[in-house]
């Protein structure tokens, strides 16, 4: 029976301000999916869970930053289709 990997990521919060702050988290996570793949293994999909962006973003953090700065780069590393990419959102307790 095959191994299935699946990489759970949860509350990135992006924010378009942070993008200095958050390139040294998100550098390093893209560099724990290059050791998983430097073991040999595959990850067969990505979980993301809760928010995606963050509640009090400014009007720049759009879906396309949000996928070019976010999501496709996670992809790339990860070498997975993103048909193989599920979100399922958080919500906001207010």
């Amino acid at each position: 029976m095959k191994k299935f990997t699946a990489l759970h990521i949860s509350d990135v919060r992006l924010r378009r301000a942070d993008e200095q702050e958050q390139a040294v988290r998100l550098h390093a996570l893209y560099q724990d999916v290059a050791a998983i793949l430097a073991t040999g293994r595959q990850i067969d999909a990505i979980f993301f869970t809760g928010q995606l962006v963050a509640a009090d973003a400014c009007a720049e953090t759009t879906p396309v930053y949000v996928y070019e700065y976010f999501l496709r780069p996670l992809l790339q590393a990860a070498s997975v289709p993103g048909a193989r990419f599920y979100l399922v959102p958080g919500s906001r307790a207010q």
